[in-house]
Formats: C-alpha cells, sequence, structure tokens
C-alpha cells in the first residue's frame, strides 16, 4: 500500500521540512485598495443615518456593548433596540447595494475597529 504513495512519512524529514507560502505584494495591494473602497462607502452610508442609528452603531459596533446597556444608556427598551438595530442594518444596506446582512456586520466589526 504504501507503494501506492507519493511520498511516505519516513522520506519527509519533519523537522527540517519548512514550507512557506509567501501571498505577492500585488495581492496585498488589491486587498488594501479594497479595504479602503469598503471603508470609505460604509463611512459615507454611516453619515446618511440618523443621530439615533449613528449612536447604535457607536454602541454596538465599537463600544461592544449588549443590547440590554444600549436601551438603558439611549433610554429605550431592549425590544426598541433590536428594532433600531434592524433599520440600521437595512438602511445601511440601502446604501450599500443590498449587501449581505452578514457581511455588513463583519464589515461594522471590522473597519470601525481598526
Amino acid at each position: 500500500s504504501s507503494k501506492n504513495n507519493l511520498l511516505s512519512s519516513t522520506e519527509i524529514d519533519h523537522e527540517s521540512y519548512n514550507f512557506r507560502l509567501e501571498v505577492p505584494i500585488e495581492l496585498n495591494i488589491i486587498e488594501k485598495e479594497r479595504n479602503d473602497e469598503i471603508k470609505e462607502k460604509l463611512t459615507a452610508a454611516i453619515d446618511l443615518l440618523t443621530s439615533k442609528q449613528k449612536e447604535f452603531i457607536y454602541l454596538k459596533y465599537i463600544k461592544d456593548l449588549e443590547f440590554s446597556q444600549i436601551s438603558s444608556i439611549m433610554s429605550i427598551t431592549t425590544k426598541s433596540v433590536y428594532k433600531l438595530h434592524h433599520r440600521t442594518l437595512d438602511n445601511l444596506k440601502k446604501h450599500l447595494g443590498n449587501m449581505d446582512t452578514l457581511m455588513l456586520i463583519v464589515y461594522l466589526n471590522w473597519f470601525l475597529k481598526h
């Protein structure tokens, strides 16, 4: 059966085997440009939100607060915070070309903290 293997485990010196995969610099540049573009679009979309929606974005995605904490700070019910969250994401998606909700949340969590 070992005859079917191209390399058996005994043929590889695991201690000295060093595999490195380097990403071409062009891909890093493209990724940075894409990230900059997304951050710019996200910032522009946030600018179009209401002040309550902006406050929610700040409390949820920058301060990492729970919905109950946001409820207390904004003096609204937790149910209202959930509704505000939904409306805020809907507005952002509309301004960003109907981006997938999960991707939007990922972008909010990543770009607002970097």
